[in-house]
């Protein structure tokens, strides 16, 4: 018998089921896995300081004793809880944001594949709610000092298509080996997850256990707190009411390294990667020992195994339709598959010209068509009596983890998970080198508790102040009872006593210190020192910088700190990224079209993976996206779950956007507007009409500059038409301008004539002198 975290007890292992059935040893396993991890005093005293610390948080600050000692004394036990307000401020910081995951490749082959990885880590967090399970492990680790994340295979998912999940798991139900050193417990040999279900949660995890057969658990309630509360502030959660039957869920992973095989192709080169068992099979299987003109052939992996054996069987069914076998039954095993004797004819040509040889059964029969000394032989041989022949195989180890799980002492599965690194990823606080760290409330709770003494302290002052005696001299009133009647107040009281005067004397509290009302916001101070976690960042006024500017610097600063938290969680879930990933690359082996949501706009990102290729003939010629090919190396971007100061981000963002450096789609992304794409869509239909009415002003432009020239060149041809009338019309007057001319000068012509010959040649006429002239 040995006493559990959970305050319970449990007896020694039991070898047989209920039923007298023998249990499996790996179920045996489990179960003095659990019970000596449980017992181990360091995973005690952690896991006490763990329930202590949560219930602190809550608001269980002060013990019993002290409790009654205030009572004594007429006064409160004053919870003024400023831890709880811290760990929710580290949750909203810590998990403001959804991860960025980024893949690099491996080798430039992989650089398509790691976008593909990045695009599955997104949906895997998607589908299982990823921001609800690291805000648990954040409480976690933040009370507890460590949050656990776990990475699993659902077949069920997706209608019965499979995902690859994660999901937080309660810290106080993990156990891990004591010795491990590692923060991420990869040097741990085993991890074993303890939970207590009922049947109904049961049969949820194995619809199709036989619970007949099963112990039900010896605890008499749910892991929880089952030590007495010492306040009225309770935790809920632990039904003692009534029994219901539960029964004892147990997973353990255990570290083991597989040996493998790397097999390689003498002939040709190609590699096949197998386990021992797939090994072995392989081994019985058989290769292909060809004889071609004379020249050996020896292949037993490949593409060339695989047209060989297509060669193969191509010739077994032209032998059966020649009736050359005996019987007819399948040739399925390596005893009864002959030789295939066989010779190549040419056959009909193709559009160039060319004739592809084809293999015919049988040897050469010196047919027209048969290519001389083409016969050839096929011997298939069994691939264990090919080594250093026709392949060399190359046995390495590899780590994997064993998968155990076992309810009421039933076996569930055992299976051996594809991963190298365990499934459960713990996110470390205060990281001792050993699987129980510190957390940050430990820390804390003296200053804690120093708060909740001085708020105490000043509100009973307070009280004291409010209700001051008075001291009367004996004999100084006549009737008492009406002079308490006027005077009376809640809490005041009245006492006579022997004086020489008669004046009443007021009985006031000596005021506090002023020193001690600061004392209270010193520790509160320190509690935001030591958590990294300032007032100001979750809008204190009071606190906050008088500048904008003043508070993004305070914001940036105060974050320093909070990044080195930050850093843990990331490592954590770098690590479960890279489990994420084996898993798809084991579990996800068929065609899927994957798609993601983007939560900024309205478009939907999707991928295929696994696309099949085949070539003419239906034979598979390649796998796009295969995930069994990926070979990245998987990092969170830094600080992306943090918040950011929208304004400031906006701003720095319209500073780039007016330099011409980013576009607006960028500064959109940054900016709290909802519907991006229709903002997108309509500024894109604006700036195409904008685009349009410019193209349509500068045609307005050309055509009004022709215009103008047309009519330019019109009133010209106008002009000139007007002219050319002009002349017409001047053309009849000048004619008979110029025919009276002619008519005047031949007139004056005949006068001049008839002068001349009037006067004769003497110039007188009548033949007389010049005198008479």
């Amino acid at each position: 018998m040995i006493e559990s975290i959970f305050g319970t007890r449990r007896e020694d292992v039991k070898s047989t089921l209920p039923n007298g059935k023998e249990k499996n040893k790996e179920v045996l396993l489990s179960e003095s896995l659990l019970l000596e991890y449980e017992a181990n005093d360091a995973q005690l005293n952690w896991a006490r300081q763990a329930i202590s610390d949560d219930e602190f948080r809550n608001g269980q600050q002060w013990t019993q004793a002290e409790r009654n000692e205030l009572q004594d004394r007429g006064q409160a036990a004053i919870v003024h809880n400023v831890i709880h307000p811290k760990v929710e401020q580290a949750k909203a910081q810590l998990t403001t944001n959804n991860p960025k995951f980024q893949a690099t490749a491996a080798e430039d082959s992989d650089v398509n594949l790691s976008r593909l990885a990045t695009m599955l880590l997104d949906h895997t967090w998607n589908i299982s709610r990823g921001k609800s399970a690291l805000k648990q492990a954040v409480d976690d680790y933040y009370v507890k000092g460590r949050g656990i994340l776990y990475a699993y295979y659902d077949p069920n998912e997706s209608g019965g298509v499979g995902e690859v999940k994660i999901k937080d798991v309660e810290t106080l139900k993990v156990f891990c080996d004591p010795s491990s050193r590692d923060r991420y417990w990869r040097d741990a040999q085993h991890i074993v997850i303890h939970h207590l279900l009922t049947e109904a949660q049961v049969r949820d995890l194995a619809p199709d256990i036989n619970l007949a057969n099963a112990e039900q658990s010896q605890d008499e309630h749910m892991p929880g707190r089952t030590y007495v509360q010492e306040n009225d502030v309770a935790l809920f959660g632990d039904p003692n009411s009534s029994f219901v039957p539960r029964y004892d869920v147990i997973e353990r992973f255990t570290k083991k390294n597989i040996t493998y095989y790397r097999i390689v192709d003498a002939m040709s080169g190609d590699m096949e990667y197998l386990d021992a068992k797939e090994y072995r099979e392989w081994k019985e299987g058989f290769g292909i020992v060809a004889m071609i003109r004379g020249e050996e052939l020896v292949t037993t992996t490949g593409d060339m195994l695989s047209e060989m054996q297509e060669l193969y069987i191509g010739l077994l069914m032209q032998a059966a339709e020649a009736g050359e076998l005996e019987t007819e039954e399948d040739y399925d095993t390596i005893s009864n598959m002959p030789p295939m004797i066989f010779h190549y004819v040419a056959g009909d040509p193709m559009p160039d010209g060319t004739r592809l040889p084809l293999p015919m059964y049988g040897p050469e029969t010196g047919a027209e068509n048969e290519i001389p000394g083409s016969t050839s032989v096929l011997t298939p041989v069994k691939r264990k009596e090919l080594k250093d022949i026709g392949y060399e195989e190359f046995p390495y180890s590899q780590v994997r983890y064993q998968s155990v799980a076992s309810v009421g002492g039933l076996l569930i599965y055992d299976q051996i998970l594809p991963v190298t690194r365990p499934p459960v990823v713990p996110i470390m606080n205060g990281f001792n080198r050993n699987p129980y760290p510190t957390s940050d409330v430990f820390h804390v709770r003296d200053l804690q508790r120093q708060i909740n003494y001085t708020e105490s302290k000043i509100i009973a002052h307070a009280a004291s102040a409010a209700s001051v005696g008075l001291l009367l001299p004996r004999g100084s009133i006549l009737d008492r009872e009406a002079f308490e009647a006027k005077v009376n107040r809640p809490g005041r009281w009245v006492e006579e006593y022997e004086a020489e005067m008669g004046a009443p004397t007021v009985v006031a509290p000596t005021p506090l210190p002023g020193e001690f009302y600061n004392k209270s916001q010193r520790d509160m101070q320190m509690i935001e020192t030591i958590l990294g976690l300032y007032a100001f960042q979750q809008g204190d006024v009071a606190r906050a910088p008088e500048t904008f500017r003043g508070t993004l610097a305070m914001d940036e600063y105060a974050q320093r700190r909070m990044k080195s938290k930050l850093d843990d969680i990331e490592g954590s879930l770098n690590e479960l990224a890279r489990v994420t990933i084996e898993m798809y690359q084991h579990y996800v082996t068929n065609e899927r079209t994957i798609r993601i949501v983007n939560p900024d706009s309205r478009n939907i990102e999707q991928a295929q993976v696994n696309i099949v290729q085949y070539d003419d003939f239906g034979r598979e010629v390649e796998k796009l996206n295969d995930l069994q090919s990926i070979n990245v190396d998987i990092r969170i971007v830094s600080g992306s779950t943090l918040p950011s100061n929208r304004f400031a981000l906006l701003d720095y963002c319209l500073q780039f956007f007016q330099a011409g450096l980013i576009d607006q789609v960028e500064v959109l992304k940054k900016s709290e507007v909802f519907d991006i794409e229709g903002i997108l869509e309509r500024s894109g239909y604006i700036r195409q009409l904008e685009s349009q009415i410019g193209a349509l002003q500068e045609e307005i432009k050309k055509l009004s500059g022709d215009l103008q020239t047309a009519d330019r060149e019109a009133v010209q041809a106008r002009k000139r038409t007007e002219v050319e009338k002009f002349k017409a019309s001047l053309a009849e007057p000048k004619a008979q301008v110029n025919a009276a001319r002619d008519r005047f000068k031949q007139r004056t012509n005949d006068v001049v004539q008839n002068i001349r010959q009037q006067y004769g040649t003497g110039g007188q006429p009548g033949g007389g002198s010049t005198s008479q002239q």
